[in-house]
């Protein structure tokens, strides 16, 4: 119902404002509207229809019943992620190293407060973990912002950004992190973050992460086997995400 009304609002609205013209016609001759409140109203009504057209012309951010709609379907793509990951770790040349990897992996999708007009930012939409390796709340309930972390270098860099807490050369998105990244982030030794390209429209839609709790040297996060399958399952989930975006949580 609320639909209806909202609808209804629009409609009524587009039809005042665009016909105001004549209504101020019709104020004037009834000697209601004078010459110079006449031009000045019809410069704030004609304002005010541009605006609305505006409005409803710019694109709308996805709502986030919809997005949780998909959950199930892109978590199972996740989950697979993660097998073949670790099929593919345990065909690598792995020398002396036996420790199993820890890793999960999560989608961040981009965020529009305000279709946008306030900014994006990054929000963790979906997920899939190993074993006991879980995310916190206070995790998902993280907002980055472009060149943040791994996730938002990627983004803003538009290539797959590696981090590793022991290598100096792959510190490097640590170093923008608010407090309260750096506090609900500082259990990760290692990441991979790849952009999810929208190729139709021609922008990233989204952050495919895996992160572990290991360095490098047991996540093989950097290795370019592991790279090159995050990569292909970035390319595949790109038709689930949404091109316009998707409401702030």
């Amino acid at each position: 119902m609320s639909t209806v009304w909202k609808t209804a609002g629009i409609v009524v609205l587009a039809c005042f404002l665009g016909l105001f013209s004549a209504w101020s016609k019709y104020l004037k001759d009834a000697n209601l509207l004078n010459d110079d409140w006449q031009w000045r109203f019809l410069w704030i009504f004609t304002l005010a229809f541009v605006l609305q057209q505006v409005h409803l012309a710019w694109p709308k951010p996805t709502n986030r019943a919809v997005v949780a709609s998909r959950s199930e379907v892109i978590e199972s793509f996740l989950q697979r992620l993660l097998e073949d990951y670790h099929r593919k770790v345990a065909s690598l040349d792995r020398g002396a190293h036996v420790t199993k990897p820890e890793v999960r992996a999560n989608v961040m999708l981009v965020t529009k407060p305000w279709r946008g007009l306030l900014g994006e930012n990054l929000e963790i939409c979906y997920y899939s973990t190993d074993d006991d390796f879980h995310y916190r709340e206070d995790e998902t309930d993280l907002v980055w912002k472009k060149g943040q972390g791994a996730c938002g270098a990627a983004w803003a860099k538009q290539k797959p950004v590696p981090y590793d807490s022991a290598n100096k050369d792959l510190k490097i998105p640590a170093g923008k992190l608010t407090a309260g990244q750096k506090t609900a982030t500082s259990h990760l030794r290692s990441l991979l973050s790849v952009p999810i390209w929208n190729f139709e429209a021609k922008r990233i839609v989204g952050v495919l992460n895996l992160d572990s709790r290991q360095n490098k040297g047991d996540s093989f996060l950097t290795h370019p086997e592991v790279a090159t399958l995050s990569a292909a399952y970035a390319t595949s989930l790109a038709p689930l995400c949404y091109p316009d975006g998707v409401e702030p949580r």
